[in-house]
C-alpha cells in the first residue's frame, strides 16, 4: 500500500468515525420552587407542602394534592381533589410563564394542532377523584416536516451529533437556575383561586453514547 493510499485510508477512517458521532439528548430537573396562592388560602384550605417521589414534584394542602413533571417541552400533571366538591382547573384562564418571561396560553396533550387556537375547556376533578394531563405552552408546538413537534422549555435539548449543533454539556449547565411557572386557576363552589407554580430547574442529565459517557449536573432523579 502506498503512502498515499494508505493516507486515504486514514481520513476514510476519521469521515466514517465522524459520521457515527450521534447527539446526546439532555433532559433538566425542574422543582417546585414556590407557590403563590390567594391572601386567603391558608385560613381556607391550610399550610401547603412540597414533597418528592420518584417520578415528580407533590404540592399538597387541603384542597388538592397535584404532582408535576416536566419532561421536555411539556409538563405532566396529575390533580387529586381533596375536598367534598368537584373543582375545574380553568386552563383557558392560566398561562405558562416561560424561561424568558413571556407568557403562552395553556393547551392540552389531546388538542390537535388545528384547534390550537380553539378555547381550552376547563379540566374537571368530581370530589376525591384524580386526573392526569399534559400541559404544553401554545406556543412552543409547530408543524414540522415529520408532522407536529413540540419545543423543548430549556435549550440545548440535544449535544452535539451532525450538522450544525454545537451545544456542549456547559451549555446545558449554564440552565441549572433558569425557572418557568405555571398559573391554574381552580374554581370549587364559584370561587376561584390563582395557584402560580414556580419550577426552577436544579439539574440535568446528558445521555451517554459510544463516544461519551452519561453526565449528570446538579440534582437528577435517580442519580
Amino acid at each position: 500500500m502506498t503512502r498515499a493510499v494508505r493516507l486515504l485510508f486514514l481520513i476514510a477512517i476519521f469521515v466514517a468515525a465522524a459520521g457515527c458521532t450521534s447527539s446526546r439528548n439532555a433532559s433538566y430537573n425542574a422543582t417546585i420552587d414556590s407557590v403563590e396562592r390567594p391572601s386567603n388560602a391558608a385560613e381556607r384550605y391550610g399550610e401547603y407542602t412540597v414533597s418528592e417521589t420518584d417520578s415528580s414534584y407533590v404540592y399538597e394542602d387541603d384542597l388538592i394534592r397535584a404532582g408535576f413533571l416536566n419532561s421536555g417541552g411539556s409538563v405532566l400533571m396529575n390533580v387529586e381533589n381533596k375536598t367534598e366538591h368537584s373543582i375545574q382547573m380553568r386552563l383557558e384562564e392560566g398561562a405558562f410563564v416561560m424561561p424568558d418571561g413571556s407568557s403562552e396560553r395553556i393547551l392540552t396533550g389531546d388538542m390537535s394542532f388545528a384547534n390550537r387556537n380553539q378555547e381550552v375547556q376547563p379540566i374537571t376533578v368530581p370530589s376525591r377523584a384524580s386526573t392526569t394531563a399534559t400541559l404544553i405552552p401554545q406556543g412552543s408546538i409547530s408543524m414540522g416536516q415529520y408532522g407536529v413537534t413540540v419545543a423543548p422549555l430549556f435549550q440545548p435539548d440535544l449535544v452535539g451529533g451532525p450538522g450544525q449543533n454545537t451545544s456542549t454539556v456547559d451549555d446545558v449547565r449554564e440552565n441549572l437556575g433558569e425557572t418557568f411557572s405555571l398559573l391554574l386557576p381552580i374554581e370549587i363552589q364559584g370561587n376561584v383561586n390563582e395557584y402560580t407554580f414556580s419550577f426552577e430547574v436544579i439539574g440535568a442529565k446528558v445521555e451517554g453514547n459510544r463516544q461519551a459517557s452519561e453526565q449528570t449536573i446538579g440534582e437528577y432523579p435517580g442519580q
